[in-house]
């Protein structure tokens, strides 16, 4: 059993580290395409960061998984986190040679380092009684939301410091970026000392296939929830604003309604991890799935920027309760000595499913407009909301 002590200092590491993460990853999000476009002079390679950045996420998730399961979540998170740190220091170093490849590296670098920083989800799942890990989870998800008002309150130092030491702004940000996850990595390697709370400390570590993972119906509902909260959030996050410029929205119109968006997904995650404790992850993942349905609609009928803030508020919170829920879930379905390899595992379909979702996103546009996307949405939503209602209701048998 873990000792309270423990818990007490690791938590606390594990939501700094998430929220300098998220700061570091904002701060790169941001600044990737613009430099792309910068140093390429062409804005069609505007998305190849985000999209490089997501697939290696999703490659490097097994991996991490399987080092996490041998050597433990401390290890796996802090070398994690150090790899990050080295590829957000090469796509400054490139970028200042205006070498965009070699940025590249930089970002596939970071991207491989996500998918072993995304699964601080399950570390601090594993630190708390399974009728709480909603809630932590939760927690987490909020330390989210205050890593990117950092963000924010770091930009005027960031612009001053750059200015004094004759950096561009842009290439700038990738060293504090850098900064951030450094610290991060040191928190979880000095802090992060407590071991799930029910494993036991001389037990065998056991692997199972991907098949053998989804005979539980648990696990199968948990990746449902994930994938399809992921898969379209991304899909409608990602070509709504462009949308919103199509009808003639400004810049700063569309910056506020992502703000809000950005809320749904995190500000209120203390409470939706509650939730999720409280009714169950089944009930929280038809939620989920019901109200990202809501947002391709009111994406596919609205046209005020009104509307299109409601959608993307609607759509934060959708993923969220989908995300959170199946996270949960996940490590409860889970025996102990099966864990971080399977999460690792099955975080490759959640990962690949936010990047094909933002690809596919794309792809349906160029083809037959905005219509067809959130139509696509609004039918991937509904089909998981009435397949985990069936279930619920006993129509669907386990295993089937």
């Amino acid at each position: 059993m873990t000792q309270p002590s423990t818990v007490q200092r690791s938590l606390p590491a594990l939501y700094l580290a998430q929220a300098l993460s998220t700061s570091a990853t904002t701060i790169g999000v941001a600044l990737a395409s613009i430099l792309a476009v910068k140093l390429t002079g062409s804005e069609s390679y505007s998305g190849v960061p985000s999209t490089v950045n997501l697939l290696a996420s999703a490659f490097s998730a097994y991996f991490a998984g399987q080092l996490m399961s041998r050597h433990g979540r401390r290890v796996g998170l802090a070398l994690a986190f150090l790899l990050g740190t080295i590829g957000a220091s090469v796509a400054f170093w490139q970028a200042m040679q205006q070498n965009f490849w070699g940025f590249m590296v930089g970002i596939l670098l970071v991207g491989l380092a996500t998918g072993g920083i995304n699964q601080m989800r399950y570390a601090v799942s594993e630190l708390v009684q399974p009728e709480k890990r909603g809630q932590f989870i939760g927690f987490l998800l909020t330390c989210s939301a205050i890593g990117a008002v950092i963000t924010r309150l770091c930009i005027p130092a960031l612009k001053n410091v750059a200015q004094s030491h004759q950096l561009p702004e842009n290439e700038a940000g990738w060293l504090l970026s850098a900064l951030f996850l450094a610290l991060a990595s040191g928190l979880v390697a000095v802090f992060f000392t407590a071991r799930p709370a029910d494993l036991p400390k001389h037990t065998s570590r056991i692997q199972l296939s991907v098949a053998e993972l989804l005979q539980n119906p648990q696990v199968r509902l948990a990746l449902l929830g994930m994938m399809v909260g992921q898969g379209v959030m991304l899909m409608l996050m990602v070509m709504m604003p462009v949308h919103a410029t199509h009808l003639g929205h400004g810049l700063e119109a569309i910056s506020s309604v992502m703000t809000g968006h950005v809320v749904g997904m995190f500000g209120l995650s203390w409470i939706t991890g509650r939730w999720v404790d409280r009714f169950g992850a089944r009930t929280m993942i038809f939620m989920g799935s019901l109200l990202l349905a809501l947002s391709a609609l009111l994406g596919l009928l609205g046209h005020s920027l009104m509307e299109m803030g409601i959608a993307l508020f609607v759509l934060g919170i959708g993923w969220n309760l989908c995300f959170v829920a199946g996270s949960s879930l996940l490590t409860s379905s889970l025996p102990p000595e099966t864990r971080a390899a399977a999460q690792g595992k099955l975080d490759v379909f959640v990962w690949g499913s936010a990047a094909a979702g933002a690809l596919g996103g794309g792809l349906l546009v160029a083809q037959s407009g905005f219509p067809l996307m959130y139509s696509v949405a609004l039918t991937i939503s509904l089909i998981s909301a009435i397949g985990v209602y069936l279930r619920r209701a006993g129509k669907v048998q386990p295993g089937t």
